[in-house]
């Protein structure tokens, strides 16, 4: 496969954001030149018919959402060519990993390499959380959740220790642990770069890589795989729970359900919805900002909501959230509808109904093939939990939730090479449900904020 290199180009891109770490690369195009060199290598592979060009099930709605994206950004966004492009590179992303990983072998590859890159980001954030503080410098009134900040190398022990001696008058200073690569935490919270900088956001990824680690022990299991996966599992599990991330856990939670419920059916979902409960409570109690966090959310929710009320058709526009209000809206569903009206909400929650589908069908038709539903499960697994993840924060147009999206469509792909005749439509119920989700999450998101601002 020609494409494979750009893929994983790609997806290294994302990960790891080497540009960040060594500021001779932001000289370079890497997005541009790896983007080009996958999209060349699929070219290659569909006329040497290494790759069939055939349509997953989510293609449709992918389309449609991006059509609906794209006319938003064309009629309302202040620079179109420029949203436009960001639409178009994510668009790309998700159809090369969706149709161009067309065998099982290929989906194995590109599993292993996502549990290797959240590993590393595991090691980086765990040896972040036990390395020593410093100073980190910032320009005033800038989110260092989102922008990060720069170490200057002086030690600390507070904040206050690095107004003294050495410090620059024109900046603001955060006493942080400085780890490796440059990274820092942020209110004693592990985090990575880029929009992995969101401790929330790292956590959610990392969550949802777990189910790919199980998968990669079950279908070939042996001393060596257990060993690895478990630090693996471990190591990522340690650095979840030092992001403090409430939403992280949860996807964790969920993560595991998935199999929880294979093994014990729902008998064993109440023990471990108990110990995420306790979990959580744990996490709450180690942060200072826990109920601030959740009001400024639900503030964001209420926003959200009220933008649809004034704009339901078309929204207030493809990435123009944050011109009506300072924050984002930390729920992908309340930026969807928000953004991109009813229509968009439509497209969007038809997207995830049919990649949620495709793993369930292929579980269920593949009794007799432990490796394909390994996979299946796995695919179901690292889904939902980045579904839950979606729910607490704004991903709709993030690189990492649609990877995993992107993942159910390569299943597709990957057991109809061995299966050429299987077919996924939907049928009258799947519309029904497609229709009802629509509604009723609007629906309840609307009455959650309404009784929230009233109890308020």
């Amino acid at each position: 496969m020609f494409s494979f290199p750009g893929i994983v180009s790609l997806v290294f891109f994302f990960f790891v954001r080497p540009h960040e770490v060594y500021e001779l690369l932001q000289q370079l195009p890497l997005l541009y030149i790896f983007t080009a060199l996958a999209v060349f290598g699929m070219v290659v592979d569909i006329k040497l018919r290494l790759v069939r060009p055939e349509p997953t099930p989510q293609l449709a709605w992918v389309l449609l959402f991006f059509a609906w994206a794209a006319l938003s950004a064309a009629l309302q966004h202040p620079d179109p060519p420029i949203a436009l492009l960001d639409l178009a590179i994510l668009f790309t992303w998700y159809f090369l990993i969706s149709h161009g990983l067309q065998s099982l072998r290929a989906f194995d590859a590109m599993a292993r390499l996502l549990v290797g890159l959240a590993v590393f980001l595991a090691a980086v954030g765990v040896h972040q959380h036990f390395a020593p503080l410093g100073c980190v410098a910032a320009e005033p009134d800038v989110n260092l959740a989102i922008v990060g900040g720069t170490p200057d190398g002086r030690a600390c022990r507070a904040a206050t220790d690095c107004l003294g001696q050495g410090a620059d008058p024109g900046k603001e200073y955060l006493c942080e642990h400085v780890g490796l690569l440059g990274t820092t935490t942020i209110s004693d919270r592990v985090r990575y770069r880029g929009t992995l900088q969101d401790p929330n956001e790292l956590a959610s990824v990392l969550a949802s890589v777990l189910p790919l680690i199980i998968a990669l022990i079950t279908v070939r299991p042996s001393a060596g795989r257990w060993l690895a996966g478990g630090l693996g599992g471990a190591l990522i599990l340690l650095c979840v729970y030092f992001t403090r991330s409430r939403g992280g856990l949860m996807g964790v939670g969920t993560a595991l359900s998935v199999y929880v419920i294979r093994r014990f059916r729902f008998k064993g979902v109440l023990v471990l919805g108990l110990l995420t409960v306790a979990l959580l409570s744990v996490i709450a109690g180690g942060r200072a900002d826990t109920d601030a966090s959740s009001i400024e959310r639900m503030e964001c929710w209420w926003e959200g909501m009220n933008m649809f009320r004034y704009h339901p058709f078309f929204g207030v526009g493809f990435d123009q959230f944050t011109e009506h209000h300072y924050l984002t809206a930390h729920n992908s569903f309340v930026l969807a509808i928000a953004e991109l009206g009813l229509v968009g909400m439509l497209f969007w929650i038809g997207l995830l109904y049919v990649s949620c589908k495709i793993p369930i069908v292929v579980y269920l038709r593949y009794a007799d093939q432990p490796e394909v539903r390994a996979w299946a499960l796995a695919t179901l697994a690292a889904f939902g939990s980045t579904v839950v993840g979606a729910f607490f924060l704004s991903l709709t147009y993030r690189y990492m939730p649609w990877t995993f999206i992107a993942l159910c469509g390569s299943l597709y792909r990957a057991v109809k090479a061995h299966d050429p005749e299987w077919r996924m439509p939907l049928r009258a119920l799947d519309w029904v449900a497609i229709g009802g989700l629509t509604v009723g999450l609007t629906g309840g998101l609307f009455v959650v904020t309404r009784l929230w601002m009233a109890a308020g």
